[in-house]
């Protein structure tokens, strides 16, 4: 197993990319919760991504650029799913979620990404400013927008055969 290493480059942008995510979700979608106790959603269903041409084309547009194009912000959450990522082909997990915390199912979206600056080596933040991290945020905004890279939804419903089933409950 590779050793987990820091990659605040890496977390700057995917916190650029959140941003545009959120604005990228179309407003439709079932908001419908699942409870989490009964053993999971039966009905859940993998789905492949909607097509690119389906979310708006950077064109050589800046992330920021992008964020002002959208029809206001966004009305629900996104939320990482990871934050340990390594050097090679990677999956970016994340939940699509209302602000009271039900999930919303059925959600097309898109990541858009930018290149983040790297921070000077051995910098740190003085009291009262922004903190390194914060400050190749607000620069990767002005960055080339990268993407959209739709989103396939997959379902984490166990596969009845894998299923534990407790004596009482019969089966």
């Amino acid at each position: 197993m590779a050793p987990m290493r820091a990659a605040p480059r890496l977390a700057i942008v995917f916190a650029c990319l959140f941003a545009l995510a959120a604005f990228a979700v179309g407003c439709g979608g079932d908001s419908d919760s699942t409870d989490s106790t009964s053993g999971g959603n039966e009905s859940a269903e993998s789905r492949p991504a909607a097509p690119k041409s389906a979310f708006p084309s950077p064109e050589g547009r800046s992330l920021r650029e992008l964020l002002k194009g959208a029809d206001g912000p966004a009305e629900v959450v996104v939320s990482p799913a990871a934050l340990a990522f390594f050097k090679g082909e990677n999956r970016y997990p994340f939940g699509v979620f209302e602000r009271d915390r039900t999930q919303v199912s059925g959600a097309e979206v898109a990541l858009y990404l930018a290149k983040a600056p790297a921070p000077k080596p051995g910098a740190k933040s003085k009291p009262g400013n922004k903190g390194q991290a914060a400050k190749a945020q607000e620069q990767a905004l002005d960055e080339p927008a990268v993407g959209p890279f739709p989103a396939a939804i997959e379902t984490l419903v166990t596969q009845p055969a894998f299923r534990f089933v407790r004596a009482s409950e019969g089966g």
